[in-house]
């Protein structure tokens, strides 16, 4: 049997107290963006969108997914990545 390995990317910068990271592979890209004031969290696969930004406004979520248990496992990734947001 023949292990296959991926191919995928993945991008970091950090600039002072802001960082910047892109994690690209064949089927999902996850990026990942903060500074002193805001959060930005993005999981973008074929079958699932998870969006995840935090200002000083507030918290916005978004949930895209084409099946329900997708839907419900994106939610799931959401509430943890505002749990980490919160610290």
């Amino acid at each position: 049997m023949e292990n296959k390995k991926e191919d995928f990317e993945v991008k970091v910068k950090k600039e002072g107290k802001s960082v910047d990271v892109k994690v690209d592979t064949k089927n999902v890209d996850v990026e990942f963006h903060k500074d002193e004031d805001n959060k930005h969290f993005k999981l973008d696969g074929k079958n699932l969108d998870v969006e995840v930004e935090k200002t000083e406004e507030g918290t916005k979520v978004d949930v895209n997914a084409e099946k329900g248990f997708l839907k419900k496992v994106g939610v799931f990734i959401a509430k943890l990545v505002t749990f980490k947001f919160r610290k």
